[in-house]
């Protein structure tokens, strides 16, 4: 299929080419194209995450909107991207298809996981099905998976393995490795984003500062993967791209120095607000858990005060104070200096 695009006519394969027009102007805007999996899980998952809500509600219990926000964007976002230009785009140069995949890896997911989906599910099942539930989370094999190292281990190898391996270039090849590429980036970032955010239920527990000190380090892993793309002798999906004969646009070489880049500034961008969400996380269980021990404290001090009242003798003690207890033991309260009540009677 001949496209006619500018300069089509001084490249010797431009007949070749059947890809979308030059991108620039306009086109950001008016080319999108239709991704059918892509659609049908966004409405899907829409409404069913709708649907529990308003379950959840009409049984009397209580959901967050904010939540039902940050999911419903986080699909929507989805859509966005891989069916705006970024879709269109995606299979013709590298770089549209680098930003995609970081977005999908790094931010979707994460303004999934912040509407807490699991916590919802299990709000909406049985007690015997949230028990099930529960026993998945606390066996071996969830412990292990939500331990930091591997929820890291997984993350950060991810995007190394799909720029620097064949695996990529088998994504542009076939629709169907594609749409798994998608989708397999897309469940790599929700699970490091649930095991690490901790909006749901998870299998491991630690301090939120710990999640803090390993985004600073997976930064460097980031930038690094930027950097071998950027300036690296490695060429991803080169045969691929060579055999598109792209008669317009940037060289090979510039596409994927931009991506590079791409990867690198959206993925310390989309680190940004995960940080600010770790933060607010661990504010908020700082004053739950200050609530809690002030709750204890102040019923210890109530049941001190009813234990001296018991002990209590007849002496006047100054307003405020508790005697302590070693000087009302009739054992103990000749050593003080003071009589035991059996005494003065």
């Amino acid at each position: 299929m001949t496209t006619g695009l500018p300069g089509a006519g001084s490249h010797p394969m431009a007949s070749a080419y059947s890809g979308p027009p030059l991108l620039q102007n306009s086109a950001y805007v008016t080319q999108w194209t239709l991704n059918p999996w892509v659609l049908g899980v966004v409405v899907v998952g829409a409404a069913l995450y709708v649907a529990g809500v308003r379950r959840l509600r009409a049984r009397g219990g209580t959901w967050q909107r904010g939540r039902t926000v940050l999911f419903l964007s986080g699909l929507g976002l989805f859509a966005f991207v891989c069916m705006s230009f970024l879709g269109a785009y995606e299979r013709t140069l590298f770089w549209p298809r680098a930003v995609q995949n970081t977005l999908v890896l790094m931010v979707v997911p994460m303004l999934l996981a912040l509407g807490a989906p699991l916590t919802l599910i299990m709000q909406n099942c049985s007690e015997r099905g949230r028990e099930r539930l529960t026993r998945v989370l606390r066996s071996r094999p969830a412990y292990l998976l939500g331990f930091p190292a591997t929820v890291s281990a997984v993350f950060l190898s991810t995007p190394f393995l799909v720029y620097l391996t064949p695996w990529f270039e088998a994504a542009m090849r076939s629709d169907f490795q594609n749409e798994v590429l998608r989708f397999i980036l897309l469940a790599v970032g929700y699970y490091y984003y649930w095991m690490r955010l901790r909006v749901d239920p998870v299998p491991h527990e630690y301090p939120h500062m710990v999640s803090i000190w390993i985004t600073f380090a997976e930064a460097v892993t980031d930038g690094a993967l930027g950097v071998i793309l950027m300036w690296g002798s490695y060429k991803v999906a080169g045969d691929y791209y060579t055999a598109l004969n792209r008669p317009w646009g940037m060289s090979l070489h510039d596409d994927q120095v931009i991506g590079g880049g791409a990867i690198w500034v959206v993925g310390d961008m989309a680190g940004l607000p995960f940080i600010g969400a770790l933060w607010r996380r661990m504010f908020r269980e700082d004053e739950q858990e200050a609530v809690v021990v002030d709750t204890l404290l102040d019923a210890l001090e109530v049941v001190q005060h009813a234990e001296a009242a018991e002990r209590a003798d007849d002496e006047a003690l100054p307003e405020g104070h508790m005697r302590p207890w070693w000087e009302t033991d009739p054992r103990f309260a000749h050593r003080f200096g003071t009589s035991s009540p059996e005494a003065e009677n």
